[in-house]
């Protein structure tokens, strides 16, 4: 199941590393991707991040999987505070000052009349129409389903199951999976380090 998951995340979008093989730079979908899986965020709060919440912090000289609290917008327009890993925020400041400042600048360029709305994730050159505009569900839904259907098709190739299991098991790839499997990761490592009550912790991440 490990090893599925990091080739769906590769499906998703490639990610750089350094010498330490740890994530240095991403595309978009494989960072919303690693928001889910390393905070467990919820889709609806990945396309309502903001810039200003991520750009402050200087993360040169931090541990790269110590953590800061992320502010995010939850059900019920609720905020509360995610812990991130500093290499998460470092991977997303490198988007915002990249990928994204390039597709914001392009925007304007072609529209004078448009101004910057604030949010991390932003539609790319592959859609004319809305780039620079911040994604929706739709975008990650189908960056998602796109992966895990070129995954599917490389465990067929692989014959490692039968067809009914593939499809069985194919089902179980839901983009919120990352977000229990966020949980359950947390539950378990916080249990091991001796925290009497694990589930009420991940209970407040979550929003739940």
């Amino acid at each position: 199941e490990h090893a599925h998951c990091c080739k769906l995340l590769n499906a998703i979008g490639k990610a750089d590393l350094d010498d330490e093989g740890v994530i240095t730079s991403a595309p978009r979908n494989r960072l919303v991707a690693e928001c889910a899986l390393q905070a467990g965020l919820r889709r609806a709060e990945e396309i309502r991040l903001k810039v200003c919440n991520i750009v402050t912090y200087n993360v040169a000289k931090e541990d790269p999987f110590s953590t800061r609290a992320i502010e995010v917008l939850g059900t019920g327009n609720k905020k509360r505070n995610v812990p991130l890993p500093f290499w998460l925020i470092k991977a997303i400041q490198n988007y915002i000052n990249t990928e994204r400042a390039q597709l914001i600048l392009q925007r304007i360029l072609q529209d004078p009349t448009f101004v910057d709305h604030g949010y991390v994730f932003v539609h790319g050159a592959n859609a004319p129409g809305s780039q620079g505009r911040h994604i929706g569900l739709k975008q990650i839904n189908l960056a998602f389903k796109a992966a895990r259907e070129l995954l599917v098709a490389e465990i067929r190739a692989e014959s490692l199951w039968n067809s009914s299991h593939i499809s069985a098991r194919a089902s179980t790839y839901v983009f919120h999976g990352l977000r229990h499997t966020y949980a359950i990761n947390t539950y378990v490592l916080r249990s091991r380090e001796g925290d009497p009550n694990p589930g009420k912790y991940v209970q407040s991440v979550l929003g739940h």
